[in-house]
């Protein structure tokens, strides 16, 4: 089984985020054309390939299609069977241990994950990282928002990652996110000290955040 890696995002923190890497996986870092030419330079010198896109002439909510886009033209790039797609923010402190983790513990449906909770909930789904299939991977990220767009009462479009959920999940043909939830596997309760994953954008362990959070449940 081969596992890609698909960094997705600008590149302001592309020397941090590229930390801690080894030659084990493919590495695929998919961005913009007009970023910093040394920036694309180093990433270039650090990757398997570098992925270079147009920007959307309409970027939807919150830049929702610029996300959407990065994505899928990264991961249609892997050569993977398994991919795991990160925002280019994101710095994974033992990322073999991670993978490692995340197929041992993965479920039918993509692994994502939510705020501080141990379970996942389709209210609390965050973009930071999916792993899965890259089947299942393109199908999640193939979403483009339309100029527009009417959403349900519960597809808040304030909300980019509750858009890109909620239409995974029909395309799954789930008409329930909870029962669509019990075939996902949440990243949560499989992070601890030694697979730690930092948020470099607020410089915010992922690990840290969960356990204050478990802290607070147990004393309410």
């Amino acid at each position: 089984m081969k596992v890609s890696i698909v960094f997705q995002g600008p590149t302001n923190y592309c020397e941090d985020a590229l930390q801690n890497l080894s030659s084990k996986h493919e590495i695929i870092y998919s961005t913009w054309i007009d970023e910093p030419e040394e920036n694309l330079k180093f990433i270039e010198s650090r990757v398997s390939k570098l992925v270079l896109n147009e920007h959307p002439k309409y970027t939807g909510f919150r830049n929702i299609n610029r996300q959407t886009i990065s994505s899928k033209k990264g991961i249609l790039e892997a050569t993977g069977d398994f991919i795991l797609k990160s925002r280019s923010d994101i710095l994974f402190s033992n990322i073999d241990l991670f993978i490692e983790k995340a197929q041992v513990s993965h479920l039918e449906n993509l692994s994502f994950f939510c705020y501080y909770k141990n379970i996942c909930n389709p209210y609390q789904i965050t973009d930071f990282f999916t792993y899965g299939s890259k089947e299942e991977s393109l199908m999640f990220w193939d979403y483009i928002e339309q100029p527009n767009q009417v959403f349900p009462k519960y597809e808040d479009p304030r909300c980019p990652e509750r858009q890109l959920l909620f239409n995974y999940i029909k395309l799954k043909n789930y008409n329930d996110p909870n029962e669509f939830l019990k075939n996902s596997n949440c990243f949560a309760k499989y992070l601890d000290d030694e697979s730690d994953v930092k948020w470099l954008k607020f410089n915010y362990s992922l690990v840290s955040a969960w356990k204050k959070d478990s802290q607070n449940d147990k004393t309410h």
